[in-house]
């Protein structure tokens, strides 16, 4: 059985997030309805946005993008259909003759995905007990590659519709380069400046607003903290870890 892209990843985040064995989690999403199965996973946001990126990387109109989106969701269907294949078939066909570095795309879909989130759960930000995971709503390269890697949950099924395979390995070393591209890129080469980045994030990071950022210098330490904790294990990271702050 040839699950669509939503089921597979509906099956995944039973498994994996609700700690369903594979048995029971393959009855659910062959026989479930998509809002029922929806309202158990909470994965059609994502799986629509990583559909929508993907299709866009792969140069497809608005419309092309919208039905792109829809066979991929494939609400009335459990399996992958005849008619979504010609799809699938055009999509990998484009993905071949238009990406150059596979793991380059594949960080921008997860990128995609991570903003969204922030955008959409501002009120988590300050929520009591959450104040570990104040970093989760800084850019992808400063979250650290185990919280990057979360949502390929909802990319790795879309791309294997498509033919394409992940390999985790070579894209943490591409997601390590981003990292300290990243943070050249913003010249933060000590901690103080990396707790200064954090208080202005506003200015370079369009997905934070006032209510899922900070302004509080005692905040902003905290969080840069969080970040250094989860830096690659590169000379970037050795450089703020020898530091006195």
């Amino acid at each position: 059985m040839k699950l669509t892209p939503y089921r597979k990843v509906a099956m995944d985040a039973l498994i994996n997030w609700n700690g369903m064995n594979e048995s029971d989690a393959l009855k659910i999403v062959t026989t479930e309805s998509f809002d029922e199965l929806d309202s158990r996973c909470y994965a059609e946001s994502s799986v629509s946005c990583a559909a929508l990126k993907l299709a866009q990387i792969l140069g497809l109109s608005d419309n092309g993008c919208a039905e792109f989106v829809d066979v991929v969701l494939a609400k009335d269907h459990v399996e992958i259909e005849e008619y979504d294949k010609l799809h699938y078939s055009r999509a990998q066909k484009a993905w071949r003759d238009r990406v150059k570095n596979d793991n380059y795309e594949i960080l921008n879909i997860l990128s995609e995905i991570h903003d969204k989130w922030v955008e959409g759960n501002a009120s988590k930000f300050n929520k009591e007990g959450r104040e570990g995971k104040r970093y989760q709503h800084l850019p992808i390269e400063l979250i650290g590659w185990k919280e990057a890697k979360a949502d390929l949950l909802f990319v790795k099924p879309v791309l294997n519709a498509i033919g394409v395979e992940v390999n985790e390995e070579k894209l943490q070393t591409e997601f390590n380069r981003h990292c300290a591209e990243y943070i050249v890129a913003h010249n933060i080469d000590s901690h103080e400046k990396l707790e200064e980045h954090i208080l202005n994030i506003g200015k370079t990071y369009h997905s934070v607003t006032e209510s899922n950022t900070t302004n509080d210098a005692e905040i902003a330490k905290q969080i840069a903290d969080q970040v250094v904790a989860r830096l690659p294990e590169t000379k970037v990271k050795e450089n703020f870890e020898t530091e006195e702050h």
